[in-house]
C-alpha cells in the first residue's frame, strides 16, 4: 500500500513537470480576482496583461524540478521493501 501511495503520489508530479518544458507562457480566460486575493506562489509566476488577462509564466527550473522529484519519488518507491 505505501509503495503504490509513494509510485501514485511521484507519477503525478512527473506528470505535472512534464508539460513544462513545452510551454512557456499561460493565458488564463479569468477577469475576476485582484492580485491580493490569489495565492501567493501564484502571485509569484504570474501577471496581468494589457487586456487584464491572467498570464502565468512558469520559470524553467520548475519542471525540471518537478520532473526530478516525481521521478525520485518512484524510485524510491520501488526500492521499498515489499512487506
Amino acid at each position: 500500500m505505501l509503495r503504490t501511495i509513494f509510485f501514485s503520489m511521484g507519477l503525478a508530479t512527473l506528470l505535472w513537470g512534464l508539460p513544462l518544458f513545452f510551454v512557456d507562457k499561460m493565458t488564463l480566460n479569468q477577469r475576476g480576482e485582484s492580485a491580493s486575493e490569489r495565492p501567493g506562489v501564484i502571485q509569484t509566476v504570474s501577471a496581468r496583461n494589457g487586456d487584464g488577462i491572467l498570464e502565468v509564466n512558469p520559470p524553467v527550473w520548475l519542471a525540471y524540478t518537478l520532473v526530478t522529484a516525481g521521478s525520485l519519488t518512484m524510485l524510491y518507491s520501488v526500492a521499498l521493501p515489499r512487506r
